[in-house]
């Protein structure tokens, strides 16, 4: 874990770039990798906690989880146009 909770922050920012309220735990058995991580707050970009899997706050946080309602993401479309932006009649330029 000495390097991939970096990756694990890397995945939690681009998830609140797009879902701005979701929140993000690392959960270890590490308990010394936890216990260094969580003393060095300022290096962690999105990650809302390091969360032992051994310890009682393990418990809080599926408690806190069991109390959430799971809903299904609204589908959107990405593009809302029916503006024709190529001429389909010239193949590979540009307009």
């Amino acid at each position: 874990m000495r390097e991939r909770w970096k990756q694990a922050d890397l995945e939690a920012l681009a998830l609140k770039n797009i879902h701005r309220q979701s929140i993000s735990y690392l959960v270890s058995l590490d308990a010394t990798e936890i216990r260094v991580r969580k003393a060095d707050k300022g290096s962690v970009l999105a990650l809302n906690g390091f969360i032992l899997a051994s310890d009682p706050e393990y418990d809080d946080l599926l408690k806190a989880l069991k109390g959430y309602t799971i809903i299904m993401a609204p589908t959107e479309e990405a593009v809302k146009s029916s503006a024709l932006i190529t001429d389909p009649n010239v193949a590979g330029r540009y307009l």
